[in-house]
C-alpha cells in the first residue's frame, strides 16, 4: 500500500473515530448501546483474533480438514461446481439497468444473480475438492467483477449512489444488499486462494483487495449517511438491511483487512450500526417484515452475534438474553405447517425456511423449539443437503460445519395454542385443526400494507382465508407510488371498508387499542385509527375467537359518526367460492373446505376475480375478493361472522 493510500485510510479512521465518539455521547438510553457495552473498544483491543487464528474453517491445503467439514455432502458441492466449470460469464449492459428505470421491471435479475450464483457453487466446489480444477474459474468470476462498474442492482442504485441515476458509474460506488454479498464472496476468495492467485501473478489478489478497499472498507469508514446505518441521531428507522449488509462489510475487514487498528476502528463502527438494529426492533422478536425477511433480519443479526463470536474468542455473553432468544424462537412460532408461514405485509406465504440456519441460531440461545423445528424443516426438504441461499458462503461453510449434529435431531413442530406479540400486535391462535394469525399495529411497518386487523385462517395447514402478499417488486413498489398498486391496498385484506373508505397509510393509522384473552383463544383491535377522518369512523372494533371445533368467530362492533358512504367486509380466498344459499358461502383449498356465514339481512355477497399470477402474487393465476356489501346504512351494530369446516 502506498504512504498515500496508507495516510488516507488512517486520516478516514480518525474521523469516523472522533464522529463516534460525539454520536456515543449523545445517544445513551434504551438499547442504543447494547452491544456496545459488552464489545468496548478495550475488549476488541484485547479479543480481537487474526483471521488465521479465528476462521473456523480449514486452511485451503488441509484436504483432511475439508473433507471432515463437508462430510456426506462434498460430492455434491463438487459436483453442482463441475455443472458450471465452463459457465461464460454474463454481462451486466447499461440497457439492463436502464430497463428497470423505463419499464420498472427486474429483467437484470437473471444475469446478475446467475453470475452470483455460480461464483459461489465454484468456490465451495474448489473448497471441497482441492486439486485446483475450479481456481481459473475463480478468478475468472473475482476478475469479472473488478472489472464490473458497481454491484448493485438496478433496484438499489439510487438508494446507494450519490447521484446519476440509476445507471451506475465508476467514481461513485454505495453499499447496498448485492454489493454486500459480492463483496463477502470476494473476501473469502481473497481469504482462501490468496496464495494459490500469487503462484499465477501476484496483482489478481492485489487488485481483489483494491477493489474491496476502494468499494466496501473505505466507503464504510468514510460515510454515515446510508439510512440503513441508524448511526445518526435523526435516523427514525432500521430493517434487514442494516444486518444483512453489516454482517457482509464485517467479514470483509476481518478476512482482507492487515492492519489491527483499522479493523478495530471498523467494528465499533459496526458494532454501533448493529445496536441502531437493535434499538428499533420490537422487545417481542416479531418480524415485522415476516417469516420471508427473518432469514435477512433476527437471521443475520445472528450472523453478525456468531462472526463476533468467532473473532473474539467467544467471551462476550450476549445470547441469553430475552431480546435475542425473542428474535429467535419468532421464525419457529410463525410456521403454519405444509411449508406454509403467517405472511402479513411483504411476506411469502410459503417459507421452508434456512434450517441450517434455525439450528445454529437454535444451539446458540438453547433454545429446543428452534432446535427440534430445524429438525422437522430439514425432513420435510427431504434430508436433503441445505446450504443456505446461493449468496451466501458463510451460511453455507456453517450449515456444513454443523450439519453431522443436525441430523441426529429428532423432529417435531412447535405446537402453541396462543401467541402473542404485545408491541407487533400479532396473535397466532391454534386449535385441534386450525390456525389464525391476526394483527393489530400501525401503516408504517417496515415492507407495510394497509392491513390493520387483518387475518388468515388455514385448515389441516390449508390457505382458506389468505393475505394476498406483494407480488413481484417494481420501481412503484418502494415509491410514492407503493400504494396505488392493489396488493398494498386494505381493500384486499381481510378488513372492512368503512363508507367506502380504505385504510390510510402511515404512522399515526393504527390499532388504538388491542386485548387478548389466552385462556379463550380471543384478540381484539380497535382498527378505527387506521383510517382517515373521511371514513367518519369513531370505533370499529374486529375481534376473533377461535373455538375448540375449529370455528372461527370474527366480530365487527362499530360507531360512526355519520354514514357517508357503503360498509363492506372484505375477504380474500384461492379459489372462487360457492354460493350454498342466502347467508353461506363455501371456501375451498384442494380438498379442505370450509363455509363463512353471515347474516344474509345485512349483507349482499360479491364475489370478484382478480388475475394475480400476472402480479407475480404467490397464489397462482388467479385469487378471489368476497365482498359482502351492507344493504343498509347504520350508525352503530354489530357485523358477526363464522368461519366453520366441513367434511
Amino acid at each position: 500500500m502506498s504512504f498515500k493510500c496508507m495516510f488516507s485510510r488512517v486520516l478516514v479512521m480518525l474521523i469516523v473515530f472522533v464522529s463516534m465518539s460525539s454520536l456515543v455521547k449523545a445517544n445513551n438510553k434504551g438499547n442504543e448501546k447494547y452491544l456496545q457495552s459488552i464489545l468496548t473498544n478495550s475488549y476488541l483491543h484485547q479479543h480481537l483474533l487474526a483471521a488465521d487464528e479465528w476462521v473456523p474453517y480449514p486452511k485451503y491445503d488441509n484436504r483432511e480438514g475439508w473433507d471432515e467439514t463437508f462430510g456426506s455432502l462434498k460430492e455434491n458441492i463438487i459436483k453442482r461446481g463441475e455443472e458450471v466449470i465452463d459457465y461464460e460469464w454474463k454481462v451486466v449492459t447499461a440497457t439492463d439497468y436502464l430497463r428497470y428505470e423505463r419499464e420498472g421491471g427486474s429483467q437484470m435479475y437473471g444475469a446478475f444473480f446467475r453470475n452470483r450464483e455460480v461464483f459461489n457453487f465454484l468456490i465451495l466446489a474448489e473448497l471441497a475438492e482441492g486439486k485446483g480444477r475450479f481456481i481459473d474459474q475463480i478468478l475468472n468470476g473475482a476478475w469479472y467483477y473488478c472489472e464490473q462498474t458497481s454491484w448493485a442492482i438496478a433496484a438499489h442504485i439510487k438508494s446507494v449512489q450519490r447521484n446519476y441515476g440509476v445507471l451506475p458509474f465508476h467514481d461513485s460506488h454505495g453499499i447496498g444488499l448485492a454489493v454486500g454479498d459480492i463483496a463477502a464472496s470476494m473476501a473469502w476468495t481473497y481469504y482462501f486462494f490468496k496464495d494459490e492467485f500469487d503462484k499465477i501473478n501476484p496483482l489478481i489478489s492485489k487488485r481483489i483487495k483494491q477493489n474491496l478497499e476502494k468499494r466496501i472498507m473505505d466507503d464504510y469508514m468514510a460515510r454515515e449517511d446510508y439510512w440503513w446505518m441508524a448511526i445518526r441521531p435523526e435516523t427514525t428507522g432500521a430493517n434487514n438491511w442494516n444486518v444483512w449488509i453489516n454482517s457482509n462489510v464485517m467479514l470483509t475487514f476481518l478476512l482482507v483487512e492487515d492492519d489491527r487498528e483499522m479493523q478495530i476502528a471498523a467494528l465499533n463502527k459496526i458494532i454501533q450500526s448493529i445496536d441502531g438494529f437493535i434499538k428499533f426492533v420490537n422487545a417481542d422478536g416479531a418480524c415485522e417484515e415476516g417469516p420471508t425477511y427473518w432469514d435477512r433480519a433476527g437471521g443475520k443479526l445472528y450472523d453478525c452475534l456468531q462472526i463476533l463470536d468467532y473473532a473474539t474468542k467467544k467471551d462476550a455473553d450476549y445470547w441469553q438474553t430475552q431480546l435475542i432468544k425473542n428474535l429467535g424462537e419468532y421464525i419457529a412460532k410463525s410456521y403454519i405447517g405444509d411449508g406454509y408461514v403467517v405472511n402479513f405485509a411483504d411476506a411469502s406465504p410459503r417459507n421452508y425456511g434456512n434450517f441450517g440456519l434455525v439450528y445454529r441460531f437454535g444451539k446458540a440461545i438453547d433454545s429446543e423449539e428452534m432446535i427440534k423445528f430445524a429438525a422437522y424443516l430439514y425432513k420435510a426438504a427431504g434430508n436433503k443437503p441445505d446450504l443456505g441461499p446461493n449468496n451466501d458462503i458463510f451460511r453455507a461453510l456453517e450449515t456444513c460445519n454443523t450439519h453431522k449434529d443436525l441430523v441426529k435431531v429428532d423432529p417435531e413442530l412447535p405446537t402453541s395454542k396462543f401467541i402473542w406479540y404485545p408491541e407487533t400486535e400479532f396473535c397466532y391462535m391454534r386449535s385441534k385443526n386450525a390456525f389464525v394469525g391476526s394483527k393489530g399495529g400501525f401503516n408504517a411497518e417496515s415492507h407495510n400494507h394497509n392491513d390493520v386487523g387483518s387475518f388468515i385462517y388455514y385448515l389441516n395447514s390449508k390457505p382458506i382465508f389468505l393475505d394476498t402478499g406483494s407480488g413481484t417488486y417494481t420501481k412503484k413498489t418502494f415509491s410514492s407510488e407503493r400504494y396505488t398498486i392493489w396488493t398494498f391496498q386494505s381493500q384486499y385484506h381481510n378488513i372492512p371498508i368503512i363508507n367506502g373508505k380504505g385504510q390510510l397509510p402511515g404512522g399515526q393509522y393504527k390499532s388504538l387499542k388491542s386485548t387478548v384473552n389466552e385462556k379463550k383463544l380471543f384478540c381484539s383491535y380497535d382498527i378505527s385509527g387506521a383510517y382517515g377522518k373521511d371514513a367518519n369512523v369513531k370505533k370499529w372494533i374486529r375481534s376473533y375467537k377461535l373455538a375448540n371445533n375449529d370455528q372461527l368467530i370474527i366480530k365487527d362492533e362499530f360507531e360512526l359518526t355519520k354514514n357517508s358512504g357503503d360498509n363492506e367486509v372484505v375477504f380474500m380466498v384461492k379459489n372462487k367460492p360457492v354460493i350454498e344459499n342466502y347467508g353461506c358461502l363455501i371456501v375451498s383449498y384442494d380438498k379442505t373446505k370450509a363455509a363463512l356465514t353471515y347474516d344474509e339481512e345485512i349483507f349482499e355477497p360479491t364475489i370478484e376475480e382478480i388475475e394475480s399470477g400476472k402480479d407475480g402474487v404467490g397464489w397462482g393465476k388467479e385469487i378471489y375478493r368476497i365482498r359482502l356489501v351492507a344493504k343498509k346504512q347504520m350508525l352503530s351494530g354489530t357485523y358477526s361472522f363464522v368461519i366453520k369446516p366441513l367434511k
